[in-house]
């Protein structure tokens, strides 16, 4: 007799009915199975014959013809007996929940999309305390081998406050709108970081502690007008969103003058992109702070980037948008110290 594996990219979903449901994320195909397959299908995350298994009410002749017919749906994978079909390694080392938003993150977009559906690509708050305008930039800049080259992580920031003229050409280098993409219908920008169909999904939201000029408290980045909108003042929220983040990540007792909160406003990608939504925040994501990064480079500034997240975002000063954001990462911002005791050794090459 043959043996069998349970087909790794299945994961369960809620169903109305007395039977689960149960979804190949690979082929998207989905099944209503009795419950009593369940277990089974539970004990073959290894290959198994059907004298290895037991199924209420089942021979082990009956369950081979079982097991054989669910391979030819795709709920299990038949295996050799010396094991030379096992499934490849590396699935055992994913979730079933991992395999399916990898899966999820390789079809295409809707084919159709409605005017209705595309949220605007500029996002305002209703209850504002400030307006600050920044300046333009007129900071010069650096060679950009030179740049690339000179790209790390700093954990250590200087006790002197970040300057507010820094802090604007560094928002508005990295993160300002250039202009509209196409008709204004369908709300695409052109700005420094890339982004699937130019939706750009990404918020910046600011938790200023020690900005020359600027009143500590959480504030929000208007790309399209080059404009902070300040939120909330201080208070022990913003203390604890930084340890939390940037801290406890960085590894260091000092929190920097700046941090960075990125919340995406989902469904500017997701109206165009159905299921591969999340992977596209990641990529967006991963090109914003690479440009944060840059940027920060360029102007003698410390960053750092974390990636822990809360599955809902917490902050106040979200406001009546925070249920329409999934918070994608965050970033350190400040001035270098003169010693930095959390940077690692570095040892360059051919050295």
């Amino acid at each position: 007799m043959s043996r069998y594996q349970r087909n790794p990219w299945l994961f369960m979903e809620w169903d109305d009915g007395d039977r689960v449901g149960v979804v190949d994320a690979r082929s998207h195909s989905k099944y209503r199975v009795d419950p009593s397959l369940l277990r089974l299908l539970n004990r073959m995350s290894t290959p198994a014959g059907p004298g290895e298994l037991h199924l209420n009410g089942y021979s082990s002749e009956e369950l081979d013809a079982l097991l054989q017919r669910m391979a030819r749906v795709g709920l299990v994978e038949v295996v050799g007996d010396d094991g030379a079909d096992a499934l490849p390694q590396y699935h055992g080392e994913w979730s079933t929940s991992e395999l399916a938003v990898h899966a999820r993150s390789g079809r295409g977009g809707k084919q159709k999309v409605r005017r209705s559906e595309i949220p605007d690509a500029r996002l305002q708050h209703a209850e504002v305390l400030h307006t600050i305008p920044l300046l333009e930039s007129e900071l010069p800049s650096k060679p950009l081998d030179e740049v690339l080259s000179s790209r790390r992580s700093i954990r250590d920031f200087a006790t002197t406050p970040l300057t507010l003229d820094r802090l604007a050409a560094f928002l508005g280098t990295a993160a300002r709108v250039r202009g509209w993409l196409g008709e204004w219908t369908w709300q695409t920008t052109r700005r420094p970081s890339a982004s699937g169909g130019a939706r750009h999904s990404t918020e910046l939201y600011l938790v200023v502690r020690d900005v020359t000029g600027l009143e500590p408290g959480a504030y929000h980045y208007d790309p399209f007008t080059h404009e902070l909108h300040q939120l909330q003042h201080w208070n022990d929220e913003h203390d604890e969103l930084q340890r939390r983040f940037l801290c406890g990540p960085m590894l260091v007792d000092t929190p920097p003058p700046v941090s960075l909160y990125l919340a995406s406003y989902f469904r500017r990608i997701q109206c165009k992109y159905g299921a591969m939504t999340l992977s596209l925040i990641y990529r967006e994501v991963g090109c914003l702070l690479q440009t944060l990064y840059l940027v920060a480079t360029d102007l003698d500034l410390a960053p750092c980037a974390t990636a822990l997240t809360e599955s809902d975002p917490s902050p106040g000063f979200l406001g009546e948008h925070r249920d329409q954001f999934v918070h994608s990462g965050n970033f350190a911002l400040g001035t270098p110290a003169a010693v930095e005791p959390a940077a690692p050794g570095f040892h360059p090459l051919g050295s």
